[in-house]
């Protein structure tokens, strides 16, 4: 599965709560494409500052020089763990010096071309592989749905992002990476023309793979909207005389409703909408935030009638 992901990109709101859009959630910094290939595989990167820079790695389990390695994985023998991937699970040839018993010892089990039983290939041209090959296949396909939840777990534990959900993670496939390269460098032939049919062909080591693209979804472009309804978020100022005292909370705080945007207001498409908000306390590292919205033209607290949490 060949992917691309810029470490940035707002995302509306993750499952795991919502934050308001700031400078942390703006700040794109790189760009990654990882090449999931059927006979090799390789990735690169790009500093978003220096776009015509592009990194390929080129050091693989220290042979320097290759851009790819093999797409290969080495089983034990019951298929149950890798034990090797890339170039060096490839087996060796074997000596004639050795015996039969030190060859009938062996347990490397390679696995070639697996990445053409993961697609919608006919069975018929899917190649041979071996007896017990299934169990792998199986137990990958099963988590093939999680990859991008896998790949998000990596990059955090492997301190690329602060948090597991952060919005500055986002993921796109290489088809669809390669329609936006198309449609922005080759403007000539104007790809991005609402209605225009393309086709991008990917010819890799073993395959070839075609993916056609319509933009009859952009006949009607709409670039700004009125807000049918007042949104906010849910904030906690300091409670002054006269607020409330039965909604004091944490000490010496209130919860309110803080307008982003009212009600008849012309929005433009991606136009943003920022506010500064300082922590409650020293130790305060993130701000987690709820959407609310309410027909009205303003509100004073979330959980007013009228008011809604948007879901």
């Amino acid at each position: 599965m060949d992917s691309f992901f810029p470490i940035n990109i707002y995302d509306k709101f993750l499952k795991q709560g919502s934050k308001l859009l700031g400078f942390e959630e703006n700040n794109i910094r790189v760009v990654v494409g990882l090449d999931f290939g059927t006979t090799y595989s390789g990735f690169a990167y790009c500093h978003v500052s220096d776009e015509g820079n592009i990194c390929s790695n080129d050091v693989w389990s220290g042979n320097v020089g290759q851009l790819k390695t093999n797409t290969v994985l080495q089983y034990d023998g019951e298929y149950n763990n890798v034990k090797l991937w890339g170039a060096p699970a490839l087996v060796k040839r074997q000596s004639r010096s050795r015996t039969r018993k030190q060859k009938n010892s062996g347990n490397d089990k390679p696995v070639e071309l697996f990445k053409l039983h993961l697609g919608d290939l006919l069975d018929e041209f899917k190649p041979k592989l071996p007896v017990d090959y299934k169990k792998a296949i199986t137990d990958y396909l099963r988590e093939i749905g999680k990859a991008k939840a896998i790949m998000r777990i990596c990059a955090f534990d492997a301190g690329l992002i602060k948090e597991k959900y952060s919005t500055n993670l986002r993921f796109t496939t290489e088809p669809e990476a390669a329609a936006i390269y198309c449609m922005k460098n080759l403007e000539r032939q104007n790809l991005a023309q609402p209605g225009t049919n393309f086709m991008i062909v990917d010819c890799g080591g073993g395959t070839v793979d075609l993916t056609t693209r319509n933009d009859d979804s952009m006949r009607c472009i709409i670039s700004s909207r009125v807000l049918k309804y007042t949104y906010g978020v849910k904030f906690e100022p300091k409670w002054k005389v006269g607020d409330p005292i039965h909604r004091k909370v944490h000490g010496d705080r209130i919860e309110k409703f803080d307008c982003l945007a009212t009600r008849g207001t012309k929005m433009d498409i991606n136009q943003e909408i920022k506010r500064s908000h300082v922590p409650i306390h020293s130790e305060q590292k993130t701000m987690f935030f709820k959407l609310y919205y309410t027909e009205e033209y303003a509100g004073t607290y979330c959980d007013d009638p009228e008011i809604f949490l948007d879901e």
